[in-house]
């Protein structure tokens, strides 16, 4: 079957060009002179690219975030940097401007994104192991390495950058890690959980020279390292803390440990970043941290604190459960009984981490990355006609939505229960009903709501705070069936 190309064009010179060049690469194309009729038939078909004429797109890039999904290009005369920004940011793969923007050209952008999802996976070799590094255990491998003389070569990849061990006959020959080599390279990696692991083992009869006197030792070193840390942690009461330096205060014993932390710090690190960032190892790093508490040069900045925020394993878990294969993007809508409630929610989930909150046309917008060039969108807008007239353009690649009622706003229960019963009609998602201003949830209040709404039994309704993160967190993994909620 011959993949499928949507064009968004008025012009029968401009749209015939294209034409021709899509056929002799094979491919089927169909016209739209206007962007509402492409996003009709996208309700019924799935193209494998979408080309769009600059002067043919809605005013709002809003609109644009139904096609996110697919492989889009847009090509003009001339755009300026911000509206090309902006498009990125909506979800668009290419913008093309005059002479890169001939049919030749998009064609083979199109060919190249064909290339890169369907055979270039296959071209590994067929020994290639690849799997979430989550899933495997470096420390487990290189001890079972040294043990049995096996070879092996390992790439991860996360986020972007990659890193690479070598081992050879149980010997560690090469090790690469941002910028890192050698022992600091390999106990960075096994400090580190996040990622694509792509491994192959081989057969090597050469002799070589290990970049490590002893595996064992840096295994034990590890483990040692993971002990401090964890105890540090224990006793700051905090995941994440952020430091600042006290002002007027001078070190005892200056060394250049003390003064790389502190440079660290006096950009408002949180310790995450810190132990990222740093060239030291993790338990010189954690040990300066500890010298610099215990002489009072710095302290924990409580009012800089990150909030709480989604763990590695919150993120792997949501994109396994919210994203379809081939998804980068996907949303959960956030639909409060009043503009305060949605805005509240929506600001602790973006200040968990660190991102930024887009507000336009009542929708409050902001996103948590997955990793693997995942994110997962919240939309926050309040329940009204404004929202049903909005829904169409925001649920694309929906993958659940939290109802916020609230408990005091008992008069307008009738409208919620038909706002309610029609949208999980139309959307067959996941959903969860938060209670605010409720001081109890007793089993009288549940029932109560359940009967007032009609919400089915296999909707969960649970009491909520939207200033409150721990509470959103439980109600967010909840819409991924792998947390359980009770009432």
């Amino acid at each position: 079957m011959a993949s499928i190309i949507y064009l968004l064009e008025s012009g029968q010179r401009a749209a015939q060009s294209t034409v021709n060049a899509a056929i002799q690469n094979g491919y089927e194309i169909f016209i739209f002179p206007h962007f509402s009729d492409l996003l009709i038939d996208l309700k019924t078909h799935r193209p494998d690219a979408i080309v769009l004429n600059y002067r043919l797109l809605p005013e709002t890039y809003d609109e644009l975030r139904v096609i996110s999904s697919y492989f889009t290009i847009i090509y003009c005369e001339k755009i300026g940097v911000d509206t090309r920004l902006n498009y990125y940011q909506s979800g668009i793969n290419r913008v093309l401007e005059a002479e890169h923007a001939r049919p030749d050209t998009i064609i083979r952008l199109i060919n190249f994104h064909a290339f890169c999802k369907n055979e270039l996976p296959s071209r590994l070799p067929k020994n290639t192991v690849q799997k979430p590094l989550k899933d495997f255990s470096l420390v487990n491998f290189l001890n079972r390495a040294v043990n049995e003389k096996k070879s092996a070569t390992m790439k991860i990849f996360d986020d972007g950058w990659l890193a690479r061990l070598k081992v050879s006959h149980g010997k560690i020959v090469h090790a690469w890690y941002r910028g890192k080599e050698k022992d600091d390279a390999i106990l960075q990696l096994l400090h580190h959980s996040r990622g694509t692991l792509s491994f192959k083992e081989f057969s090597d009869g050469s002799d070589v020279i290990p970049v490590s006197s002893s595996t064992y030792g840096l295994i034990q070193e590890f483990r040692y390292e993971a002990k401090k840390q964890q105890e540090f942690l224990d006793k700051l009461h905090s995941e994440n803390p952020v430091f600042t330096v006290k002002r007027g205060t001078g070190l005892q014993d200056e060394t250049s440990y003390h003064f790389h932390v502190m440079s660290l710090i006096e950009s408002r690190s949180s310790l995450k970043k810190i132990l990222k960032e740093t060239h030291l190892n993790t338990y010189n790093t954690i040990r300066t941290l500890q010298d610099l508490l215990k002489q009072e040069i710095i302290e924990i900045d409580s009012a800089e604190t990150p909030a709480e925020e989604f763990s590695d394993d919150d993120r792997e878990m949501m994109l396994e459960a919210f994203f379809r294969p081939g998804w980068e993007r996907a949303q959960v809508l956030i639909v409060g009984s009043s503009e305060a409630s949605k805005s509240e929610m929506i600001s602790i989930i973006a200040r968990s981490g660190g991102r930024k909150i887009v507000q336009e046309r009542g929708v409050d917008l902001t996103d948590v990355p997955l990793g693997h060039n995942a994110r997962l969108f919240f939309l926050g807008i309040s329940m009204g006609d404004e929202l049903l007239a909005l829904l169409p353009l925001l649920t694309s690649q929906l993958a659940g939505c939290v109802f916020l009622i609230d408990f005091a706003q008992k008069l307008s229960f009738d409208y919620k229960k038909y706002f309610i019963r029609q949208f999980l009609a139309e959307y067959e998602i996941p959903a969860v009903i938060g209670v605010i201003n409720v001081t109890k949830m007793s089993e009288q209040v549940v029932g109560e709501l359940r009967k007032k709404l009609e919400i089915p039994p296999d909707i969960p309704v649970l009491s909520l705070s939207p200033l409150n993160f721990s509470g959103i967190k439980t109600t967010i993994l909840g819409l991924t069936k792998k947390i359980p909620i009770n009432e």
